[in-house]
C-alpha cells in the first residue's frame, strides 16, 4: 500500500510527521506531489528514508492540474489500494481502524475525517473508473462514488484537552 501526499506547499516537518505516522502502520512507500522537491525533501532526508526502508518518489506538482489529473498521471505506480493524504492531521487517524472500516464496507473510497475536515482518503484502483477528463476529485468524483453507494466515512472527533 502507498500513501500519495498532496499538500499545497508542505513543510519538511509536516512531511516527516506524515511519513512517521504511516510507517507506524507498516506503510513504507510514498508518492509526494511537490512544486519544488528540493525545498521539502533534501538529499540528506532521502538518504535517511531510503536507508530505513522508506521509498519516496517526488512528482512535479503542476498546481494548475486537478487532483484527479495528478492521480491519472501516476496511475501506473498505484497497483493496489492507496491513501491520498491532504493534511498532516492524518496523524490523528488510527489507520488500522480506517483500513478495517474500508474493508468491512467494501468501499471504493473511505474518507478519513478529522475535526469535520477530510484529511485523507483510502482509495481502491476502481476510483480511476470514475475519472474522465478534467474533473474535481473532491466535488465531482467523490460525489459520483457516493451516488453509487461506494463511499465510506471514517471520522475522528477533535480531542479537547
Amino acid at each position: 500500500m502507498k500513501a500519495v501526499i498532496n499538500i499545497a506547499n508542505p513543510k519538511r516537518e509536516e512531511i516527516a510527521k506524515i511519513i512517521e505516522h504511516f510507517v507506524a502502520y507498516d506503510i513504507y512507500s510514498f508518492i509526494l506531489f511537490v512544486s519544488y522537491p528540493q525545498y521539502v525533501i533534501t538529499r540528506k532526508d532521502l538518504f535517511y528514508y531510503t536507508t530505513n526502508g522508506i521509498d519516496i518518489t517526488c512528482v512535479n506538482d503542476n498546481s494548475k492540474e486537478s487532483t484527479s489529473s495528478k492521480l491519472k498521471n501516476i496511475r501506473g505506480s498505484l497497483e493496489d489500494a492507496f491513501f491520498l493524504v491532504y493534511s498532516e492531521n492524518v496523524s490523528f487517524l488510527e489507520l488500522d481502524e480506517l483500513i478495517l472500516s474500508h474493508k468491512e464496507n467494501d468501499s471504493v473510497a473511505t474518507l478519513g475525517i478529522y475535526d469535520k475536515k477530510m484529511v485523507a482518503c483510502l482509495l481502491e484502483n476502481e476510483v480511476f473508473d470514475y475519472i474522465s477528463g478534467e474533473m474535481s476529485f473532491e466535488k465531482e468524483i467523490l460525489e459520483r462514488i457516493g451516488q453509487d453507494e461506494e463511499l465510506n466515512l471514517f471520522e475522528k472527533k477533535k480531542i479537547l484537552i
